[in-house]
């Protein structure tokens, strides 16, 4: 058995929409697109623009003091990251949801799948830890600054001497001294 449904002839059909011309349309690339998407109203922009400055001035704001706490003793160095990342996750608008309990051994080595730059501040704002970045992320302008006080340990990727034989006298020499 088949099932067909279909408008019977002698029924009056109803209104159909009309053809519309196509809106007005910017060129693509212009301001507001991102590939080739529409336009962004202004309000989104604006709350855009204004998170952005937002974080930037609060980034400008912390970088002294952070400085500041690096060179005094205490717990302040590590605390006051974790302070900053989750204060900067509020301004740009993200809301951080923690399912499960830190581990409160310590030392403790947290492992992460890092997707975006949002898994640092993020992660920085509910754990009190510092990262480990590849080592080139150390010579970028601004993000140099704001990692090296957040106690970033860059890390290098190239091979380099790794899986070579020590110098002879290498063995010699911590003989020696031991």
């Amino acid at each position: 058995m088949v099932a067909i449904a279909r408008i019977p002839d002698d029924l009056p059909q109803t209104r159909r929409r009309k053809n519309r011309p196509p809106p007005l349309r910017r060129a693509p690339g212009q301001f507001g697109e991102v590939l080739g998407q529409e336009p962004r109203p202004v309000a989104g922009r604006l709350r855009a623009v204004r998170r952005l400055v937002s974080a930037l001035l609060w980034t400008l704001l912390c970088i002294p003091v952070q400085a500041l706490l690096l060179a005094l003793p205490g717990r302040g160095k590590a605390a006051f990251p974790r302070f900053y990342h989750s204060v900067l996750c509020r301004l740009i608008g993200l809301r951080v949801q923690v399912v499960g309990e830190i581990s409160a051994a310590r030392p403790t080595l947290f492992l992460s799948n890092h997707s975006s730059w949002l898994d640092i501040l993020v992660l920085g704002g509910v754990l009190e830890a510092a990262f480990v970045s590849k080592a080139e992320v150390g010579d970028w302008p601004v993000v140099r600054t704001v990692a090296r006080l957040g106690r970033t340990v860059f890390v290098s990727r190239s091979r380099g001497r790794t899986g070579r034989r020590p110098p002879p006298c290498a063995a010699a020499c911590s003989r020696a001294t031991a």
